[in-house]
């Protein structure tokens, strides 16, 4: 998403101290930006210690564990002790320590009566019925099919609401992966910047992605693209705060463990194996990701995420990634480029910052972690310009009328393995590149969701310019953009695509090749890189990094070529579930 709310709650948190704990300085808790405010610490053991020793040997260096994730040879810890850094590493079979890194929401840049309804909502009106994505990516042909009876598909995210009329039906529990209560007890009281340890979602973004995917045809409002298979719903993202490693990758096992046949991660961020002063850190926290990649995939498990609202482009590379352990040489991984114009994405008025707009060279998580399905964003379409929009800056009359063109926001790459409608603003434009109020996703632009009513989404967002959300009969409901909301797209396909094919079941690679192999390829693309330019936006504020703006191509061919824009095509349930 092309907003400061949008591309910051990408970014990861800064270490503060914690408040009301004392918690002891250690080697592996540096004043690490990535990192967190709790001073949650990763400790890897040797494969083979037992869960036994691991306990022992951290409470005699004056720990206590957190989270439990023996199953990948590693723990979470908070220190009680001064020097407990030096005293862990000292056992023999202790293989590294490292702060926890942040993980955050990947940021936000309606057949019920919503969902083929066709006409204006408040004055707007764009091509196709309300959930108009439906109609790109052959969801209503694949529903004479199947509606994905018998699968179940894990949302990890803010949690969701399973009292939501989308979701009541179809919810099968909800978990909470944030260990607040171990966290309260260990310091009694006052945890650092975490303020949201509630089971709800007191958010809003995973309520609208489980509702994206599973919610009900009840005949009231919207529904989802499976809207018979069932939802878990696991919150690792607490509002404000994000969510360390360490959760989402427990929320996976837990999820992988209960059988889930498809996760989807609406969330994401970066590590930087280049940087000076925590590439060991860096490196351990992106093997963490892969560890808990890897175990689901054993267990037969889809991973679908999105791949990220910065408009860089994620190459494809083997990577050697070298951490407390030593170097592992992983293939497939997702590699931001270090061009300039495709790696850099500021708004106007910052400074280039690393982590903040400055992404050259990092590997994307989990999106870029090989197993898992990266999801680009495609719009809507693309009206003429009016008097509202900068010129300079607004789509050619070649792109005009155009449909599915990769999203302003949407990063793309050869890493990128599928495409999906993840809605757009009107013009196809940052909101800040054109006059306040018009640039707008209600109406058909960006996508139809259900959301919860008093999150902190529509409570600090909601507003008609931003994600317009709305009430029917006591139920929240939210038009969106973002990649966010194209990886459910390809996440409830492939739920049809197991249901209608029980053969691919447990078997994610195939699952992989069946979505790509029946992608749809009668795609052009007109959206461009990001301009090296310092002009202004609509309010005057100029581009002090250089490249805040996007550009378009006069013709498709001059654009991000097809393989980087869409990967295998534009995901095709219709196709997806034939035989």
């Amino acid at each position: 998403m092309a907003s400061s709310l949008g591309r910051k709650a990408l970014g990861l948190a800064a270490v503060a101290a914690i408040a009301g704990a004392a918690v002891p300085a250690t080697a592996a808790a540096k004043s690490d930006p990535r990192g967190n405010s709790l001073g949650i610490q990763v400790v890897k053991f040797a494969h083979g210690t037992s869960p036994a020793a691991m306990r022992q040997a951290v409470k005699d260096a004056g720990g206590e564990i957190v989270t439990d994730l023996s199953k990948l040879d590693r723990v979470t810890v908070v220190p009680k002790a001064a020097g407990f850094g030096k005293q862990i590493r000292a056992v023999s079979s202790v293989k590294g320590i490292w702060l926890d890194h942040v993980s955050k929401p990947q940021a936000l840049f309606t057949p019920d009566p919503f969902h083929d309804a066709d006409g204006p909502f408040w004055g707007e009106d764009a091509p196709g019925q309300w959930q108009w994505e439906d109609d790109r990516d052959g969801v209503e042909q694949a529903w004479n099919v199947t509606k994905g009876a018998g699968i179940k598909v894990a949302v990890i995210d803010t949690g969701i609401d399973p009292t939501h009329a989308e979701l009541a039906a179809n919810t099968l529990f909800v978990d909470n992966t944030i260990p607040c209560n171990r966290l309260t007890a260990i310091f009694g009281g006052g945890i650092g910047g975490l303020h949201d340890c509630a089971q709800a979602d007191t958010e809003g973004h995973g309520t609208w992605v489980a509702s994206r995917i599973v919610g009900d045809d009840n005949g009231f409002a919207s529904n989802g693209i499976a809207p018979d298979a069932k939802v878990m719903g696991y919150k690792a993202l607490a509002t404000g705060f994000g969510g360390l490693t360490s959760w989402i990758v427990d929320a996976m096992v837990r999820a992988c463990d209960n059988d889930a046949d498809v996760i989807n991660m609406s969330l994401g961020g970066y590590n930087d194996l280049n940087d000076p002063d925590f590439p060991t850190e860096n490196a351990d926290d992106y093997l963490f990701w892969k560890a808990g990649v890897d175990y689901c995939r054993k267990a037969g498990t889809a991973i679908v995420a999105s791949a990220g609202n910065e408009h860089v482009r994620n190459l494809r590379r083997t990577v050697t990634v070298t951490g407390s352990g030593g170097s592992v040489s992983i293939a497939g991984a997702g590699v931001v480029s270090t061009q300039d114009n495709e790696c850099v994405n500021a708004l106007p008025g910052e400074e280039r910052e690393r982590y903040a707009n400055d992404f050259c060279g990092m590997l994307e998580t989990p999106a870029g972690v090989p197993g898992v399905i990266m999801v680009s964003s495609t719009s809507n379409a693309i009206p003429a310009p009016t008097a509202d929009v900068l010129p300079k800056y607004a789509p050619p009359a070649s792109a005009v009328g155009t449909r599915d063109n990769l999203a302003y926001y949407s990063s793309y790459g050869e890493r990128v393995d599928i495409t999906a409608p993840g809605g757009g603003r009107k013009f196809g434009i940052p909101r800040f590149d054109a006059a306040p109020g018009t640039d707008v996703l209600y109406g058909g632009w960006g996508q139809l969701g259900a959301t919860t009513k008093n999150g902190e989404l529509c409570r600090d967002t909601g507003d008609a310019g931003t994600f317009a959300c709305f009430t029917v009969d006591g139920e929240s409901f939210g038009w969106l953009q973002g990649t966010s909301m194209s990886s459910p797209q390809v996440a409830g396909v492939a739920a049809l695509a197991l249901a209608a094919n029980p053969t691919l079941q447990e078997k994610p690679d195939a699952l992989a090749a069946k979505l790509k192999g029946t992608a749809g390829k009668a795609l052009v693309n007109h959206t461009g890189k990001t301009l090296k330019d310092g002009g202004a936006a609509w309010d005057g504020t100029a581009c002090a990094a250089q490249y805040c703006h996007v550009s378009f191509a006069t013709t498709g061919q001059n654009a991000i070529p097809f393989a980087q824009a869409y990967g295998a095509g534009m995901v095709n349930a219709a196709a997806a579930v034939a035989p």
